[in-house]
């Protein structure tokens, strides 16, 4: 059974939270209960989730979409969710090459225009 997990991005304090729980309130917001206990509400429009693929990379670190994975040949690709079919692209992430994460496009976007 794939494990259901999220990250969120929230872009007027531009901060990574690890989500322990999501809950919709009735004004559109989404309570974001942290690891550590804290709770904090926030307007679902200023928060991104990014979702877990089920997989982890070389050092065991947990891929989501909008990770940004590094190969050993120097290729940087970004992991993101297609629709159709609805599955993480690319497709078939290849843990044979043992990709590394680097980083995730809301805060180290500049690695994947070339720039490390």
């Amino acid at each position: 059974m794939k494990e259901i997990k999220f990250k969120a991005w929230l872009k007027t304090n531009k901060r990574m939270y690890e989500v322990a729980n999501i809950e919709w309130t009735y004004r559109q917001n989404i309570s974001v209960i942290r690891c550590s206990g804290e709770r904090d509400y926030f307007p679902a429009n200023e928060m991104t989730l990014m979702q877990y693929t089920g997989l982890k990379d070389k050092n065991g670190r947990e891929i989501y979409e909008g990770d940004l994975l590094k190969y050993p040949n120097g290729e940087i690709i970004q992991v993101i969710w297609m629709k159709n079919p609805a599955s993480f692209s690319p497709k078939e992430i290849d843990l044979i090459h043992a990709p590394e994460v680097i980083g995730n496009i809301y805060e180290n976007l500049e690695l994947l225009k070339g720039g490390e």
